[in-house]
């Protein structure tokens, strides 16, 4: 173990904070009041944020800020620079990012700071990890869904410092894919407003047969506890608790836990009280016991069918504890305080911290002219650091007998001291290390294109069939999903043939086993007309051997520095996120944008399977043909039925709206967008519906209205709406 790795712990207040530090975290992730992916906890306020830096550098330890959501442009103009500068300026060593945008501003802006890749970028391969380094990232957050096998070879062959959650709460989903809040309720887990519709019960059916009803989507909590020696071999950087929602016992609860944990592995010694610290982390708080995740590549026995509330036991001797004053309160570092006040000479002050000190000096001692000044009120005075995280184990004091000093005098003395301890070793810095100036130049003037461009992503063959007849679609897009081996070599045969220009979907996750099967086709992609990528991986692995790519909506080009930064990646052409609404795409940079006009939405991609989760077996183990043609849907309470689609190839699911997005009918208000490349998507329609979707679509674009028989259920996503 070349390094020590890190404690990290959640603190969704102050109060918490501080108890985790008690608890024996090395380091502490927060939000303050905007721009992170916790809007319901409790955060932090501008003072707080100010005073944990400042703490944690005087314990040597680390405070991490969450800015994790992704931003609109007001918000990076507007909140983002002023939000972090005095943070900077105090010390702050990193921030946790989702944003590409926000990620582009910080790394130019505040070149000093540490920029740590939230889970939500949903880089699952090292390949990917290593690219973010290149990209000016100093630590990423690993998916949870990786195995032991996958985080070791991020270690060892990305270069970049690893965090991996080791126990909380799990996502059914895939940190950063998932709208299924948003979609539903306009509550945005993308903007740290997540309405937790996997923790609601559904009822699964497999075309009209119903098979089980409960909690298909709710995870038990992950607990790694066994699995931290193996971990720690793996060469992890940083171990991660969740838990910002949190009460303050159960972070400190579980921060004692694993620091017990850890130490034993760090000095090399047996775990005597294994089953005392598991029944603790119980009592703190689970979801129908713990799971170990995916870390052993099993997924079974991970989903909480019955109960999906978090459930506490009740306090212990074990848990009381923590609730105890040993873990409450500021945690204060001791130090030693030396003073000479010699008539005629400088005041003089020594501030000593373990082995760092620093020495002030102040205006010349007076002698006194009635009552002189004596040692035991300057050490009253030198001793009131209350409002610091120092507390004086010792002062001592030389002087004249006969001297005068002001409080004032002392006071100003003693907070010199302070001020020079933190300029000395608290990493603050000055405003010359911030750049604002390269802030992103606002949009130039962009000449709307007269010519409509279109491109049609298909899963099957009849929708292919359907698609080629349409001379106003100018390529297809070949979901790779959907199209393997022989029928992907026909399906761009037909392509060509129809004259129009061919692309491939990659993977909606892209491991390095993915990545290995597609450096073995690279002559093949080289020969398409482009890749449509939805991971940071994908951009990684096109770089890599030079293939030309865009990129699609689940990559978030949320803002004018996002689509800035995919440019710079060398995409050359974006899509449309999902969650923008009409407004906030008219004031986004258009250039190289695509616009996805119809299609269902995807809700989650997901590594847990519905398939097994519901018949212990996956789709590909199933006995009966016909049953593997039928398609797997949830109904929630409302009766709403979401589609879930099995990519067996990559071992995923994704479940997708009950409703397709159809712009049509706003397509005046679509065609007044400085946009004019769209794309539809198909994923479960049959022919007969692709055609209908394709006649009403492109009978908007050419300005007629929509016929009153083709009408259909639909919705207009977040066209309208957005989210907040």
């Amino acid at each position: 173990m070349e390094k020590k790795p890190k404690l990290l712990a959640p603190a969704g207040n102050f109060e918490t904070f501080c108890r985790v530090l008690h608890a024996g975290a090395d380091a502490v992730y927060a939000g303050g009041s905007v721009l992170n992916a916790r809007a319901y906890a409790g955060n932090f306020s501008h003072e707080e944020i100010l005073k944990a830096i400042d703490i944690a550098h005087v314990m040597e330890k680390e405070f991490y800020l969450t800015v994790n959501i992704l931003c609109k442009d007001r918000e990076i103009t507007e909140e983002l620079i002023d939000f972090i500068t005095p943070y900077y300026l105090e010390g702050l060593q990193a921030v946790i990012v989702q944003d590409l945008g926000v990620a582009k501003v910080l790394h130019e802006v505040f070149p000093k700071l540490s920029l740590h890749a939230s889970t939500q970028m949903s880089v699952m391969g090292s390949g990917g990890a290593a690219y973010l380094k290149e990209l000016g990232f100093d630590q990423v957050v690993l998916p949870r869904e990786l195995t032991l096998k996958e985080i070791q070879k991020a270690c060892e062959e990305s270069g970049i410092a690893t965090e991996v959650f080791i126990h909380g709460a799990l996502c059914y989903c895939v940190s950063g894919q998932c709208l299924f809040s948003s979609i539903l309720g306009g509550r945005s887990g993308n903007r740290g407003r997540c309405a937790q519709p996997c923790r609601l019960p559904y009822t699964v059916y497999l075309g009209e047969e119903k098979i089980r009803r409960g909690y298909p989507l709710s995870l038990k909590d992950l607990c790694l506890l066994d699995h931290m020696k193996a971990l720690c071999d793996a060469g992890v950087s940083c171990f991660k608790i969740e838990g910002r929602m949190k009460s303050p016992i159960y972070a400190a609860g579980v921060t004692s836990v694993y620091r017990s944990v850890l130490d034993s592995i760090l000095e090399g010694t047996a775990l005597k009280d294994r089953d005392r610290l598991y029944d603790t982390l119980l009592a703190l708080g689970n979801r129908s016991g713990f799971t170990d995740g995916y870390i052993t590549g099993r997924k079974s026995q991970m989903i909480s069918w019955e109960k999906p509330s978090h459930e506490h036991a009740k306090q212990s001797e074990d848990t009381k504890v923590f609730l105890s004053d040993a873990f409450a309160g500021e945690p204060k570092v001791s130090v030693l305080l030396s003073a000479r006040f010699m008539v005629g000479e400088e005041m003089e002050l020594t501030l000593a911290c373990g082995t760092k000190n620093v020495t002030v000096y102040g205006k010349r001692v007076a002698r006194a002219m009635q009552s002189p000044t004596s040692v035991k009120q300057i050490k009253e005075k030198l001793g009131q650091l209350g409002n610091t995280p120092f507390v004086a184990a010792k002062i001592t004091v030389e002087a004249d007998p006969d001297i005068f000093l002001s409080v004032k005098d002392i006071k100003d003395l003693r907070r010199d001291a302070i001020q020079m301890y933190f300029r000395t070793y608290g990493q603050a810095r000055t405003k010359e290390d911030i750049f604002p100036e390269r802030m992103l130049s606002p949009v130039s003037y962009y000449q709307v294109p007269q010519e409509i461009a279109l491109r049609v992503l298909v899963f099957s063959k009849e929708q292919l069939t359907a698609v080629l007849g349409y001379p106003e679609v100018n390529g297809v897009i070949l979901d790779c999903h959907g199209f393997t081996g022989e029928s992907f070599s026909d399906a761009v045969i037909k392509v060509r043939s129809a004259g129009k220009l061919v692309f491939l979907a990659l993977p909606v996750l892209f491991r390095d086993k993915e990545w290995e099967s597609y450096k073995e086709m690279i002559a093949m992609l080289r020969q398409l007309d482009g890749l449509l990528v939805r991971s940071f991986d994908e951009i990684a692995f096109c770089n890599a051997y030079d293939l030309s790519f865009t990129t699609d909506a689940n990559m978030y080009a949320f803002n004018d520095a996002a689509v800035a930064a995919l440019s710079s990646m060398h995409a050359l052409g974006n899509t449309v996120p999902l969650e923008l609404n009409v407004q906030e795409i008219r004031n986004r940079d258009p250039h190289n944008t695509e616009m996805i006009l119809y299609g269902y939405y995807p809700l989650m991609t997901t590594v847990s399977c519905v398939y097994r989760n519901a018949f212990d077996a996956c789709k590909c183990d199933l006995a009966h043909k016909e049953d593997k043609k039928k398609e797997l849907m949830l109904s929630d309470r409302m009766k709403k039925q979401f589609i879930v689609k099995t990519f067996c190839d990559i071992c995923a699911n994704r479940i997708y709206n009950s409703l397709p997005t159809d712009l049509s009918g706003r397509m005046e208000e679509v065609l007044r967008l400085p946009i004019r490349s769209f794309r539809m998507d198909f994923t479960v329609e049959n022919a007969e519906e692709t055609h209908a979707a394709m006649h009403r679509v492109l009978g908007a674009l050419a300005g007629q209205g929509i016929a009153k028989e083709d009408k259909r259920e639909v919705t207009y996503g977040h066209f309208k709406r957005g989210v907040e």
